[in-house]
């Protein structure tokens, strides 16, 4: 709800409240008299209403929009972790020439795509996502990681149990290369319609 509808709201239910305090006001004016006292305590009945009101609308909008913040934060950070993580696999960082280091570096790799993957399936069932459009990117990347959920796997036993042969890390490449350069855009999306929140 957009704060001028809260505004406009409050106002219709304050005048509204008014109107009853007003005729009865009258009511009792006309019936037994009212003195300055009366028109004094009125006055100041309706400023501790329309006080109380104003804040306890504040007090609950901003809970609610805390809430929803830090939802959206937890979902954006395990996004950027798994970007940072997809991006170091585009680029093919993979520990220089010397094999055995490929291979570790791989195996890293695979491990953080791996949490960063644990981390945003945790984020996504605590987190209450109420945009569309975000709800539709997130449903984008969870297809993206389920579709490539064997190859990752195959990727990570075949890298971590072999000694890396040239063809190995080349397989390997090529397909966390793919997989990364899928992901990433779909990643880019969410995490920009994060930060428009």
């Amino acid at each position: 709800m957009h704060w001028k509808d809260k505004v406009g709201e409050a106002v219709v239910g304050g005048l509204a409240g008014l109107a009853i305090v007003v005729v009865f006001l009258i009511a009792q004016a006309i019936l037994y008299g009212a003195t300055p006292g009366d028109w004094l305590a009125f006055a100041g009945a309706m400023i501790g209403i329309g006080g109380a009101t104003g804040t306890a609308i504040y007090v609950a909008d901003r809970s609610r929009r805390t809430a929803r913040r830090d939802d959206v934060n937890l979902l954006g950070g395990a996004m950027h972790d798994l970007d940072a993580t997809l991006a170091k696999i585009a680029r093919g960082d993979a520990g220089g020439p010397d094999k055995a280091k490929q291979k570790d570096s791989i195996v890293l790799l695979l491990t953080q795509l791996e949490f960063g993957r644990e981390v945003f399936a945790h984020a996504l069932t605590t987190s209450r996502i109420d945009d569309v459009a975000l709800w539709r990117h997130v449903r984008l990347i969870e297809k993206s990681i389920a579709d490539n959920a064997k190859m990752i796997a195959r990727e990570t036993a075949i890298v971590s149990k072999n000694e890396p042969t040239d063809d190995i890390l080349r397989i390997y490449r090529e397909h966390t290369k793919a997989f990364a350069n899928e992901l990433r855009p779909l990643l880019r999306s969410a995490i920009e319609r994060i930060d428009r929140l």
